[in-house]
């Protein structure tokens, strides 16, 4: 087995299999590796060396819909969460678990206590769900889920449309706040909930940065989370053999 540059194992899990890193670990999570919040919440989890269990899912064969999940997440998406540290209490949504996560193990780099600052942060988590989200939406979903359909390729270009207005108001952002993260000079669970929407595109070959400074380097700074490489092995299988990891 690998180790991360935390020397924590890297784990290389198959369909329903789990496992603990390290020993005492209090958090479960529930995901597979294209996810893009599941990518977010994982990151949190790597970058500050909290433990946790990472039970991967197999979506193409509908693990996340079955009954026994159903009991976790209602809603039978992933990320989902289980802490034990809080009786079993379960979540799901990717910008909840992350809150919750930073409130519970006093995180509070990543989700600041004060008014303001943190004002800052649920800004971009909510902004997040009505922008950068459709990435995914209406970029990589048609793109892996859709080859061969006549409106493929339309699809394509319509999301293209939409993330280029996106970008360049996280550009315009940037450049106004003149911090090398989203709402200061640390990265934020905002930062990490909208990186894993836009680090996957130019995998895919789906949309370049190369036009905007800021959001470039931005995404360089992410890039070099503690981490950050093994969160990201599921986008670069799915882009290696097209079948979703």
């Amino acid at each position: 087995q690998a180790k991360t540059k935390s020397n924590a194992p890297i784990f290389h899990l198959k369909p329903s299999s789990t496992c603990f890193r390290p020993k005492m670990a209090t958090l479960k999570i529930y995901g597979f590796g294209l996810s893009q919040p599941v990518r977010s919440v994982r990151l949190l989890l790597e970058a500050t060396g909290v433990p946790y269990e990472y039970v991967y899912m197999d979506v193409m064969s509908g693990e996340h819909k079955q009954p026994e999940f159903l009991k976790l997440n209602p809603a039978g998406q992933l990320p989902a969460m289980v802490d034990a540290n809080y009786g079993g209490f379960s979540m799901g949504e990717g910008a909840a678990i992350l809150q919750h996560i930073c409130e519970t193990r006093d995180l509070t780099d990543w989700y600041p206590k004060d008014p303001v600052h943190r004002c800052k942060v649920n800004y971009w988590l909510h902004w997040h769900h009505n922008n950068s989200r459709k990435f995914t939406t209406l970029i990589v979903v048609p793109f892996l889920f859709k080859k061969g359909a006549p409106t493929q390729q339309e699809e394509i270009e319509a999301g293209k449309k939409v993330a280029k207005d996106v970008v360049e108001f996280i550009e315009a952002r940037l450049a106004d706040v003149k911090t090398p993260y989203l709402t200061g000079d640390k990265p934020t669970i905002a930062d990490l909930l909208i990186l894993c929407e836009l680090d996957q595109l130019p995998i895919f070959n789906l949309f370049e940065f190369t036009e905007y400074p800021q959001v470039t380097a931005w995404l360089d700074r992410l890039r070099g989370l503690k981490g950050y490489d093994v969160c990201l092995k599921g986008v670069l299988d799915t882009a290696s053999t097209g079948k979703i990891h």
